[in-house]
């Protein structure tokens, strides 16, 4: 099930970085532009798995050196207001065309 992208990051009901969060839902996808991922990183979580890649003209880019994707993901239930989360990549990522199976969708506790 899709998570609800609440977009208000002022309530104080979910810490803003967590090194132990996992992810803790999934939706099912067909035919969607996926990332794979090992030992990627988001708000301080160190996450392997396969993500579906926002619908946006450029989903990469770089900030502070380091590759990001933007990722059809939210954190505690939550989306940025402006865009999708933003994945920095590690070494080891690989992008899936018309992906078909299950994708990362929350990340949390």
């Amino acid at each position: 099930m899709p998570c609800e992208a609440n977009t208000n990051w002022k309530d104080g009901s979910f810490p803003h970085v967590n090194p132990g969060a996992v992810v803790s839902e999934r939706r099912t996808v067909q035919g969607v532009l996926a990332i794979r991922v090992s030992q990627a990183t988001i708000r301080k979580a160190t996450i392997s798995d396969v993500f579906e890649l926002a619908a946006v003209a450029q989903p990469f880019n770089l900030h502070d050196g380091r590759l990001r994707a933007e990722v059809k993901c939210c954190w505690y239930g939550h989306k940025p207001p402006e865009t999708w989360m933003q994945l920095s990549l590690g070494e080891d990522w690989e992008l899936i065309q018309n992906y078909v199976g299950e994708v990362a969708d929350d990340i949390a506790d």
